[in-house]
């Protein structure tokens, strides 16, 4: 574990520094300092599955200890933990149109291939075979 990590970890909780200060005392990072509301899928996908589990353990309102993910060591602190529920079709109306899009366009390349394959005779040919005879 990095040192300069653990040392910042004490220095936030004996201080109880606040997260919006906080973030001015670590390293810059280009995915942001607040995520609110995520699933453990949506947190794997940009740290992995160790990170989002740890995270998800994670007692709220105070400072973790450094926890680590592909992008280095992190210290998190988890204001609160909602319970999970299904999502508003509001929420998530864009993918699933998406979703349908994609479906469709798949089935019609494959009616589409399937035609093609119909009409035509597919032939290989190897090095050397031309096709016509010898003599």
């Amino acid at each position: 574990m990095d040192a300069d990590a653990l040392d910042l970890a004490a220095t936030l909780r004996a201080e109880a520094t606040a997260p919006v200060v906080a973030v001015t005392r670590g390293d810059a990072f280009p995915l942001g300092h607040h995520f609110r509301a995520r699933s453990h899928y949506q947190i794997a996908k940009l740290f992995g599955d160790p990170f989002a589990a740890a995270v998800l353990a994670l007692e709220p309102d105070r400072w973790s200890e450094p926890i680590a993910s592909a992008q280095g060591q992190h210290l998190v602190y988890v204001e609160e933990h909602q319970p999970s529920r299904p999502a508003e079709l509001a929420e998530v109306r864009s993918q699933v149109i998406e979703g349908v899009r994609a479906e469709i366009r798949e089935q019609r390349l494959e009616e589409l291939v399937t035609e093609l394959r119909r009409r035509y005779d597919v032939v290989i040919e190897t090095d050397g075979d031309d096709g016509g005879s010898s003599s």
